[in-house]
């Protein structure tokens, strides 16, 4: 009987062995969800900061190089305004290629196209036939060959 109790003894132990183990299976199983549900969003916060770290450097960068592409292009505008600058460029005719004023000022007004019917060629009997040629090529208008 003392084998049975002995036996009985060992049965109800490896089963107390076997609910333990499973136990503690569930116990690190219940553990580790709730590490990853403590780390998962931990992780994530540092994740976004340093994240966040990074594009406000990028940021501060690109905020001073547009600055100094500002400053550079006001820079570039106040030379260019000297420079095209009509004192600058009567001063630049005159002294340095030579230029004067025009005694009298002609001017002519033109209008976009005259009519055919201004259109008048001089009339020379000694006229060469290149220029003759050239006229008749003028006076060709499209799908025609007048």
């Amino acid at each position: 009987m003392s084998n049975q109790l002995s036996g009985a003894g060992t049965n109800y132990s490896r089963k107390k062995d076997y609910s333990s183990s499973k136990q503690k299976k569930k116990a690190g199983v219940t553990i580790l969800i709730i590490f990853i549900i403590l780390i998962l969003p931990i992780t994530l916060i540092i994740s976004q900061s340093l994240r966040l770290v990074h594009l406000n450097y990028q940021l501060e960068l690109l905020e001073n190089n547009l600055s100094e592409l500002q400053s550079e292009n006001r820079e570039m505008i106040l030379d260019l305004s000297s420079k095209t600058s009509l004192n600058r460029i009567e001063r630049v005719a005159t002294e340095e290629l030579g230029m004067v004023e025009a005694e009298s000022v002609t001017r002519l007004a033109l209008r976009e196209r005259p009519a055919d019917s201004e259109v008048r060629y001089a009339s020379n009997d000694q006229e060469d036939w290149i220029s003759s040629f050239w006229r008749g090529i003028q006076n060709v208008r499209a799908a025609t060959l007048e």
